[in-house]
């Protein structure tokens, strides 16, 4: 075997287990901030002069909660919470000086398979001792089945690709056609996370359960955002 074809055959074979573990269940990263962050483009109202101001004292997230959605507890209550106390201040309702603190508790999840997809509802509880500040909220967020991942396409085009290097020929434009065809065919039915109504295809290889619960948290922060300019807007720090 020629030195070319030895290392074309490494290539193939480091590609070809990164493509079948990808077909495998993989463990969720961490998630962006961003995303669980309530921004303008929600056009909720803001806190007015003479509301209180508020500051995330703790977030809780039970363990069975986490176990069920598949994350894990430590990094999402870290993230929820910078994610919360950004969301106040794109409202107005965060100050310099602190302000009342409330705490955020997810107290149960629960995962129902549809014919759809993973639907992830959330109970999520603001406790305050400010009154206008406490409520609890059900966020559901649906993560939709793909129709077609093309994992096996993906697979057979590398293995293609190996039995060309073996035999001296350079697959390497073939194997990004195939792919790049696998991409565009599993995309197809939820291109760019498409979000409606509390309902978007995952991305490639992320827990469903995960993806959508993660959705459902965000969903959750517009909620209670939405709730304070309801209930609070008017009332002062108690």
């Amino acid at each position: 075997m020629t030195a070319t074809r030895s290392r074309a055959l490494k290539v193939v074979a480091t590609l070809a287990g990164g493509m079948l573990a990808g077909c495998a269940a993989t463990p969720d990263g961490p998630g962006q901030i961003d995303a669980l962050t309530v921004s303008g483009r929600f056009g909720l109202p803001v806190a007015d002069a003479s509301g209180p101001r508020l500051r995330v004292d703790s977030v809780v997230i039970e363990p069975a909660v986490a176990q069920t959605v598949g994350l894990d507890a430590s990094t999402l209550s870290t993230q929820l919470a910078q994610a919360a106390t950004r969301s106040l201040a794109n409202h107005g309702w965060s100050s310099p000086d602190g302000g009342t603190p409330f705490n955020i508790t997810v107290q149960r999840a629960e995962v129902v398979e549809t014919p759809e997809g993973s639907e992830v509802a959330l109970t999520l509880e603001f406790s305050s001792d400010l009154a206008c500040a406490a409520t609890s909220v059900t966020p559901r967020f649906l993560a939709l089945r793909r129709r077609d991942d093309n994992g096996g396409q993906r697979v057979a085009a590398v293995l293609a690709t190996a039995a060309m290097a073996a035999g001296g020929v350079n697959g390497g434009q073939f194997l990004m056609e195939q792919l790049t065809m696998a991409d565009a065919d599993a995309d197809a039915d939820g291109r760019n996370l498409r979000f409606e109504e509390g309902r978007a295809t995952p991305p490639r290889r992320q827990r469903p359960s995960a993806f959508a619960a993660r959705q459902a948290l965000g969903n959750g922060l517009v909620l209670y955002v939405a709730h304070l300019a309801a209930t609070c807007n008017g009332k002062a720090d108690a």
